[in-house]
């Protein structure tokens, strides 16, 4: 499950509380934690506070000497977010074209879709996709439904955010059992 927590994104304050009783209740959930990461500190509070693995957004990256401190653990239990708005990449410049500075698992964040139902950036992943295969590349924002997700599956992406599709019905658990 993808958490993102707006109010430390946008740097007022944190949701850390409700995230860590969000796992207790639910040990077996794993949760992937956007809480806007900028630095080897934030990154390290996120870890030490025990919330679940760390999503490290590109809009909050300062610039990529985290990615680069961080190393090989980063690329075993982190998650790096590429986020776009529109075709304009939100991060330091080249991180959106460099897969030797990311983690194994990388999100393709579309901000701009994101409840919209409008259809995922097929086009984005597909180039991710061919220029880093070996990363598992999941795809955020636009997905309507189940031809989507098909449509995703053939262009290589290992998974999908949801929620508006879910929230207004167009994808329900017989959809979804198709792609575990």
């Amino acid at each position: 499950m993808y958490v993102a927590d707006l109010d430390a994104i946008t740097g007022n304050g944190d949701n850390f509380r409700i995230i860590q009783n969000l796992r207790h209740r639910h040990p077996a959930l794993q949760l992937w934690v956007d809480a806007g990461i900028q630095d080897r500190d934030d990154y390290q509070r996120l870890q030490e506070n025990e919330l679940g693995v760390a999503v490290i957004g590109s809009e909050t990256l300062r610039d990529t000497s985290l990615l680069q401190q961080i190393g090989t653990p980063l690329h075993d239990g982190t998650v790096l977010s590429l986020d776009f708005r529109g075709q304009t990449f939100l991060g330091p410049d080249g991180l959106d074209t460099t897969p030797g500075l990311w983690p194994r698992k990388l999100i393709l964040m579309t901000l701009a879709r994101v409840g919209g139902l409008q259809g995922p950036a097929m086009s984005r992943v597909k180039r991710t996709v061919d220029l880093a295969p070996e990363h598992r590349i999941y795809a955020a924002g636009g997905v309507r439904d189940a031809a989507d997700l098909q449509q995703l599956q053939a262009a290589g992406a290992s998974g999908v955010l949801l929620a508006s599709a879910l929230h207004s019905g167009r994808l329900d658990s017989p959809h979804l059992d198709a792609y575990r």
